[in-house]
């Protein structure tokens, strides 16, 4: 039976009239789309009457404490207690921008055992199964298109406010690269439109988020240009690499390397990219593709990750200069398949 997202959402909307406590939980290292659709389900469900709260496994950027009760997001790493204590209230927990459990690290096992209704919404492939609803749909270029879509097809669109569609706006502006890519229709620019006759400020909500770092970031950003970039020309591709003490050098904050990724697309010729970010007890990778080499599968084989055909992560627990040799062997394993994808 083909799946009928609209089904579940009438269903889940109507377990949530219940008013019973609800958890929000985003994934580990949350970025624009984690935070953005879930605060914009967080303050939708507090219009409905909802007890409800909004957890992450550890911290978030800083370029995003701008965001509307963001202040208010329980963050497991820093408050065990308080988070074992929701979990244990909560009668129904929502998973928001993450397809299984993996992705919240040591809060998963937490709610994996928790007796709440599990429910998804995300639209990453091949989610998980331990989840009784979800709202998913890997064409949405965010999860927070589809809490909009969410709100809409519930039939409470009349709920949406100015502070609810400054956080769907947000995260779908980060998670398409300002509306430069994932974008699979016109549907997109629909909701645009919508949040827009909501009252949201476009160019406030980018300056918040784009315009809002320190100058250390700035002089980090500059350092990884010129010092930490590498080309590799024949195979279409470039990354950037960075150790902890570097990282410490430039005063780094959560979300500093923040769209780093992508920077080497500039480049002409270059269609495949990575960050290696390397932590205190592991190497945090991610990796980007444009047209159809899928970085997914790279991710999900080799690092113990995965996410969407142009955009995923994982990470190593090699040392940082071991993971980049393996980095440049895995690539060389594809360069018939990149030369494929990108002859010209």
């Amino acid at each position: 039976m083909e799946y009928d997202i609209n089904k579940d959402i009438r269903a889940v909307d109507a377990l949530l009239n219940d008013k019973s406590p609800v958890l929000l939980v985003t994934h580990i290292n949350p970025d624009g789309d984690a935070i953005g659709s879930t605060m914009a389900m967080y303050h939708y469900l507090k219009k409905k009457g909802n007890k409800v709260w909004a957890m992450t496994p550890n911290d978030f950027p800083q370029f995003l404490a701008w965001v509307e009760a963001s202040s208010d997001i329980i963050i497991f790493q820093k408050n065990k207690e308080l988070a074992q204590a929701v979990i244990a209230e909560a009668k129904y927990i929502i998973c928001i921008d993450f397809n299984g459990y993996a992705r919240l690290k040591e809060l998963g096992p937490l709610l994996e055992a928790a007796n709440a209704m599990k429910v998804l919404i995300d639209h990453h492939p091949q989610p998980d199964n331990g989840f009784i609803y979800k709202i998913h749909d890997t064409k949405a270029p965010a999860t927070a298109q589809l809490v909009f879509k969410f709100i809409k097809e519930s039939g409470n669109i009349e709920l949406l406010d100015k502070t609810i569609a400054t956080c769907i706006y947000t995260g779908m502006m980060t998670d398409t690269g300002v509306f430069s890519y994932n974008i699979n229709n016109s549907e997109t620019f629909r909701v645009i439109a919508d949040l827009l006759d909501a009252g949201i400020d476009r160019d406030l909500i980018y300056d918040n988020v784009f315009n809002n770092f320190s100058h250390h970031r700035m002089r980090l950003m500059g350092y990884c240009l010129n010092e930490k970039m590498v080309v590799l020309p024949h195979l279409h591709a470039a990354y950037i690499w960075l150790t902890k003490k570097e990282m410490e050098k430039f005063s780094f904050e959560t979300g500093d390397t923040e769209g780093f990724v992508n920077m080497p697309f500039a480049i002409k010729g270059i269609n495949i990219t990575a960050l290696f970010t390397e932590k205190h007890d592991h190497v945090r990778v991610s990796m980007r593709s444009r047209g159809e080499f899928d970085v997914n599968k790279v991710c999900l084989k080799y690092f113990s990750g995965g996410g969407h055909k142009n955009a995923a992560g994982g990470e190593s627990k090699a040392p940082i200069k071991e993971v980049i040799k393996e980095f440049e062997k895995i690539l060389e394993s594809y360069r018939n398949e990149i030369q494929c994808f990108y002859h010209n």
